[in-house]
């Protein structure tokens, strides 16, 4: 609700991650509502969709930045094929047996294509373009690489330790999506105040 209030004042290039949120909320509630209220044993499927949605709109914001578009456009290839392919292959049925590095594969991907951007933004001796909101990028791509790297051993293994990776997952998770949401309000705050001369 926040995102929307000040829509349409953020920068264009911005307002991708208002999508992002709201196409990552409603992930999150189909999950439930398919595991809770339809009867499925699990669903873990929405790992890889959500793997999609992220490489999908990571990538357009990079377009935006990176000058070499055929360096995203074979991440942008390799991130989606991959989670397609795991989607028709991995059998959810057999939890024990589950193991998708869709989130793996595309965290890694979005943190090289970060690291570009700023390697590039070096090299050329330019600014780096919402500098803290790539760090955060960074930083919370690879922590989602460093915990669902042993997805199958969170998921079937039954101990305290693994609870409280999910919990730290969690507070993780929370803490990127506040940014945005933060991120996008102050933008979008600011884009008013130039519009009125502010």
């Amino acid at each position: 609700m926040i995102c929307f209030y000040n829509y349409k004042n953020i920068c264009n290039r911005n307002s991708i991650f208002i999508f992002y949120l709201l196409a990552s909320f409603l992930i999150d509630i189909a999950g439930k509502i398919i595991f809770y209220y339809l009867d499925y044993d699990n669903n873990l499927i929405f790992f890889n969709l959500l793997s999609l949605l992220e490489i999908i709109v990571f990538s357009i914001y990079y377009l935006n930045y990176i000058n070499k578009k055929i360096i995203v456009s074979v991440i942008i290839g390799i991130g989606i094929i991959y989670p397609l392919i795991e989607i028709i292959v991995i059998n959810t049925d057999n939890i024990t047996s589950f193991q998708s590095y869709s989130k793996v594969l595309v965290a890694f991907l979005i943190t090289i294509m970060s690291l570009y951007y700023i390697m590039q933004q070096i090299k050329r001796e330019l600014e780096i373009d919402n500098r803290n909101l790539i760090f955060v990028i960074i930083a919370y791509f690879s922590l989602e690489l460093i915990f669902l790297l042993p997805l199958n051993f969170l998921i079937n293994y039954d101990s305290p330790i693994v609870l409280y990776i999910w919990f730290l997952r969690l507070g993780v998770n929370l803490l990127f999506y506040s940014y945005l949401i933060r991120f996008i309000w102050k933008n979008g705050k600011m884009q008013k105040q130039s519009q009125l001369g502010l």
